[in-house]
């Protein structure tokens, strides 16, 4: 004679009296909701479905050194007030060294947008000139040419120029010859980079 199995000792619960017979099944996970449509009538509903995450072709901006077109900005360079000026001026000797001195001064307040370095230190600044007349030239150059946050950098030296006392006027060249290199940058800016 065949034992029973296990499952089959266990007889199934029986409804409560009053219950309908239904009622008492157990819910099927598996099946479609009543009124829903069916799964494969859900899919061509939504759509076509989303493509997995880090599986497509990378966007191009991605390979952009400043994704979304955006470039980092060179700081604003608040001009100074009359006061401050005069007073400049009240204390700096009216003598080509001093007002190269004031102006070198000025100069290393303004960092390039990529190196932490001040430009004077960083050996962008190639001459500065002071004419009898207190006219002021600066030749200069950039780390490279293919850098336009760098390109600002022209502006900020002529107004640090033309702020600097007894100054009556300033122009500024950007060279590419000889081209910039690690050489000239100062031996503080070599030490700050760890070189």
């Amino acid at each position: 004679m065949t034992q029973p199995s296990a499952a089959s000792e266990i007889p199934a619960p029986l409804p409560e009296p009053g219950t309908p017979a239904d009622a008492a099944a157990p819910p099927d996970p598996t099946a479609e909701p009543a009124g829903e449509p069916t799964s494969e009538a859900s899919a061509s509903a939504r759509g076509p479905a989303p493509e997995p995450i880090g599986s497509a072709e990378p966007a191009p901006y991605a390979q952009d050194p400043y994704p979304w077109g955006q470039v980092p900005m060179l700081p604003e360079r608040t001009p100074r007030t009359a006061e401050e000026l005069a007073y400049a001026e009240s204390i700096t000797p009216n003598e080509p060294e001093a007002i190269v001195d004031a102006i070198v001064t000025g100069l290393r307040a303004i960092y390039d947008p990529e190196i932490p370095v001040n430009i004077h230190d960083l050996g962008l600044i190639y001459g500065i000139e002071v004419s009898d007349e207190r006219h002021v030239h600066i030749r200069m150059t950039l780390t490279s040419p293919m850098c336009p946050p760098a390109q600002g950098l022209v502006g900020q030296v002529e107004m640090t120029a033309r702020e600097a006392p007894h100054v009556k006027d300033a122009t500024v060249d950007l060279v590419w010859e000889p081209p910039w290199t690690m050489d000239s940058m100062t031996e503080e800016a070599r030490l700050l980079l760890g070189f």
